[in-house]
């Protein structure tokens, strides 16, 4: 009886009828109701439920990028996910977050080197909605958590390099920080006065980056390794390729 009820369910919820039946998502798809038919529900459902995510998520985030569906996706977690269906979700959406980590690990590697070499580019790709989404969204699963300590850590770190700057000199560098402080906000479990937590120790922030951030003054080489890796992982996030 109970799964022909949750049967009338899916067949008479819009949302829940497209993504569960026709395996398919609008941008402005709301599951919040669903929380009334309580885990049984959210178990009847965890199979057709991962296959659906799977499969949208590649299309969404990687064939078709389209932001609101992906994030809409994302957003979907709140309602119809339980415990065992996070940490199956984990497994799929976790190498577009490590991929950003790397990135603003590179990031913070380049700014060590010469601070006036890293393109706004690379952080703004690094943080892009879907990646804040994955980390609000899927804070159940420790591997996220652990993830998303390291990417507030750089994010900090970067964005007080960024503000050592002189704003008429590098004014879209300079600028890369309130971006920074704009998406850390987003971050749901990010506490502003408890960022002194993610921050380096006092005296850890290299001398290299203070030199490099004091508007440049000694004219450093490069670091072209590091520049290319930034440049790969921005390419890869860009094309969202399957692992």
């Amino acid at each position: 009886m109970k799964n022909q009820k949750f049967e009338t369910v899916i067949n008479n919820n819009e949302e829940l009828n497209t993504l569960l039946n026709e395996k398919d998502i609008t941008g402005f798809s709301d599951f919040s109701k669903v929380v009334n038919y309580g885990p049984e529900f959210k178990d009847y459902i965890q199979n057709r439920y991962v296959d659906a995510f799977k499969l949208l998520y590649v299309k969404y985030t990687v064939d078709s990028p389209n932001d609101a569906k992906s994030n809409a996706l994302l957003r979907s977690l709140d309602f119809l996910a339980t415990d065992e269906t996070i940490n199956t979700i984990t497994n799929i959406v976790n190498p577009k977050l490590t991929r950003s980590v790397k990135l603003l690990k590179s990031c913070k590697e380049l700014a060590d080197e010469n601070i006036t070499t890293l393109s706004p580019k690379a952080v703004h790709s690094a943080l892009n909605n879907t990646v804040i989404n994955i980390c609000n969204k899927l804070d159940r699963s420790e591997i996220v958590r652990e993830q998303k300590t390291s990417l507030i850590s750089y994010c900090l770190y970067l964005s007080e390099a960024f503000q050592d700057l002189n704003p008429r000199h590098y004014k879209k560098l300079y600028d890369t920080h309130k971006f920074i402080d704009d998406k850390l906000k987003k971050i749901e479990s990010y506490k502003p006065h408890e960022k002194i937590k993610y921050l380096p120790k006092k005296g850890e922030r290299t001398t290299e980056t203070k030199k490099g951030s004091i508007e440049a003054k000694e004219k450093k080489k490069p670091n072209y390794v590091i520049i290319i890796i930034v440049i790969i992982a921005v390419i890869a996030l860009k094309m969202c390729a399957r692992l």
